[in-house]
């Protein structure tokens, strides 16, 4: 279908829009037969998608959040107000609802990155000049070697969120109740919490500090900011100092440790091993 080429065309010329200094982001939705819209208080001519300019000049006064474009068979874009019922805590959640409600293609065009949704679901995601597919994960081997299936998809989630962010992460998911072979990194007391009791913003910010997050499968998160003991053992190859740590950590535990690195791709360790690895692509 021409339109969503020509969507893609547009997404990948997005960070060229602009110079570095005056980037913005943009949020788009493809019309749907059954879905209606009304008036956003800003207003333009109609005009098609091809013409960048026209999105240079309005910047970011189109937020996403509140208000839109809307994208017609024709190519021809205007500028909508987002129903309130799809209106959700970020652009990027926003978009995928209102792609969820008019079962419809919608984009986010961020800074960093721009995320395509279509029916409610993530189908790409636009990375470092890349085009990666929502990863397909089969963690069912973790899952029937005893851990929990939510823990696993919270924790997968934080991975991809920190992925997105280019931050590096640990994250050990642990059979045992009470943390064995971790130092604290600096002297930062923690009193351990159900896992669910904590947003997901404070679970991201946790996760930017030094050292690795530390949660039972009981759901406890038992420590944050840890170092991992263990023995050394030569290297494998799997990785740098930090993956060679995970490794050899996940070798001497009963636990899962998923590592997050700076440049994007996502690995989990078990018993010594690198049992999967996403957004390798990232990392060529």
């Amino acid at each position: 279908m021409w339109l969503v080429d020509a969507i893609r065309m547009l997404i990948e010329r997005s960070p060229h829009i602009t110079s570095e200094g005056s980037r913005f982001q943009f949020s788009l939705v493809v019309f749907s037969h059954g879905q209606s819209y009304g008036s956003a208080p800003i207003s333009v001519p109609p005009f098609h998608l091809s013409r960048t300019g026209r999105l240079s000049n309005l910047k970011n006064s189109v937020d996403g959040l509140t208000s839109c474009y809307l994208v017609n068979e024709n190519g021809m874009m205007s500028i909508v107000s987002i129903p309130i019922e799809a209106r959700r805590a970020t652009v990027s959640e926003t978009l995928q609802e209102l792609s969820n409600i008019g079962k419809s293609l919608a984009a986010f065009v961020g800074i960093d990155l721009a995320r395509v949704f279509s029916n409610g679901g993530i189908v790409r995601t636009f990375r470092k000049g890349i085009w990666l597919e929502s990863p397909s994960i089969d963690l069912s081997r973790l899952a029937n070697e005893g851990y929990p299936t939510s823990l696993l998809d919270t924790v997968n989630k934080v991975c991809i969120k920190m992925s997105e962010t280019s931050k590096f992460f640990f994250f050990m998911l642990q059979t045992a109740y009470e943390i064995v072979s971790c130092k604290p990194f600096r002297q930062i007391g923690f009193s351990e919490c159900d896992l669910s009791s904590l947003s997901e913003g404070q679970l991201l910010a946790y996760a930017e500090m030094d050292g690795a997050m530390i949660i039972a499968t009981s759901g406890k998160l038992l420590g944050i900011s840890q170092m991992l003991l263990f023995a050394s053992a030569g290297t494998s190859g799997v990785g740098g100092a930090r993956h060679e740590s995970a490794r050899l950590y996940s070798a001497s535990q009963d636990c899962v440790v998923f590592v997050v690195s700076s440049d994007g791709p996502v690995s989990i360790f078990r018993h010594g091993t690198l049992l999967l690895k996403f957004f390798s692509e990232l990392n060529p």
